[in-house]
């Protein structure tokens, strides 16, 4: 079981029942759980761990009153913020739309990427906008891949900030509206879906009736159509996965081996830094390496095969991950 510290205090009782359920469905699926009491209004979103993930809650709901919080909306925007590419064009989006944007970063989320903190200011600093570094510090472990209320927690902490500093209740994050659960969803993360925000959603009106998470993408393509035209920005974008102990060995090898030239925070071996190879040297971020590009899709069929217990070829993998590429042309820089 996982639990959650705050140095700092929370503005709503409502956000300790957050980490109460987090640190519960840590404890992973088919588990009978410890009864706990949860207030009534986190019905649609203990749900959804019912249907999805077959875990047992032995829940007792109660039914709290909860001072209401009300912020006048305006012009400001706090992007939930990890340095990737789809945060990172989220704040484009909203820097372009005239917003005010603040990107906000939660510290020790990730606790496999302790270094993520640090790209992410370099990412705000070429995007010249001002970063927001707070702390959470997690104890014990989970049974996923990916906590499925991680987001939750990071856009709760979000908010907190912007209501405290009187900054409006517009928070925003790099999802997809097209990204949906299915049969297994915790087996990655559930959060990263748009079932998930809706009952969050559902919740956080307890306390900000007009609350709405702010979600502009449809899917990969709208976060590529953002990013790409910002070569020196997309470089600094950090999607890798890799072991943060063996990136820079891996990065030396693939530099050495194949002669290519990728940013210093990516191992290259990844599937995600794979990817991102292909992608950025179809657009010319990149220089092709023909070689390494070849070793790149063997990367994503090993991926896919593993992911679809199939054996699929090149064309199906480039089926999969470049969806779109017909649009690539108009995004070349």
């Amino acid at each position: 079981m996982q639990t959650i510290q705050h140095p700092q205090s929370h503005i709503s009782p409502l956000f300790t029942e957050f980490d109460k359920l987090y640190a519960y469905t840590s404890k992973g699926t088919n588990n009978i759980l410890i009864p706990i009491r949860v207030d009534k209004s986190f019905l649609p979103l203990i749900s959804l761990f019912k249907d999805y993930d077959g875990i047992n809650y032995s829940v007792e709901y109660k039914i709290t009153k909860y001072d209401k919080i009300s912020v006048e909306n305006n012009r400001n925007m706090i992007v939930c913020f990890s340095g990737g590419k789809d945060s990172t064009a989220t704040a484009l989006y909203y820097k372009n739309k005239g917003y005010n944007v603040t990107l906000y970063h939660l510290k020790g989320m990730n606790k496999t990427y302790k270094d993520e903190y640090i790209n992410c200011q370099k990412v705000a600093d070429a995007l010249e906008l001002p970063l927001v570094v707070e702390e959470i510090i997690l104890h014990g472990n989970h049974s996923y891949t990916e906590h499925p209320m991680k987001n939750m927690i990071i856009a709760n902490r979000a908010l907190q900030y912007s209501i405290r500093n009187g900054l409006g209740t517009n928070i925003a994050f790099g999802n997809f509206t097209t990204s949906s659960l299915d049969n297994e969803p915790f087996d990655v993360c559930g959060g990263d879906c748009i079932e998930m925000w809706q009952a969050y959603e559902k919740v956080i009106r307890k306390i900000v009736p007009k609350f709405k998470m702010n979600i502009p993408f449809n899917d990969f393509t709208d976060t590529l159509r953002q990013i790409i035209p910002h070569k020196e920005v997309a470089k600094l974008c950090q999607s890798c996965i890799g072991p943060y102990r063996y990136r820079t060995y891996l990065h030396n090898n693939n530099v050495k081996k194949y002669g290519i030239e990728i940013p210093e925070n990516r191992c290259g071996s990844c599937w995600k830094c794979c990817l991102e190879y292909c992608i950025y040297s179809e657009v010319g971020i990149y220089e092709k390496n023909e070689e390494y590009y070849n070793h790149c899709i063997q990367v994503l069929r090993k991926t896919l095969n593993k992911e679809t217990g199939q054996h699929n070829t090149n064309e199906q993998v480039e089926d999969h991950y470049f969806f779109y590429r017909k649009e690539l042309k108009k995004w070349a820089v």
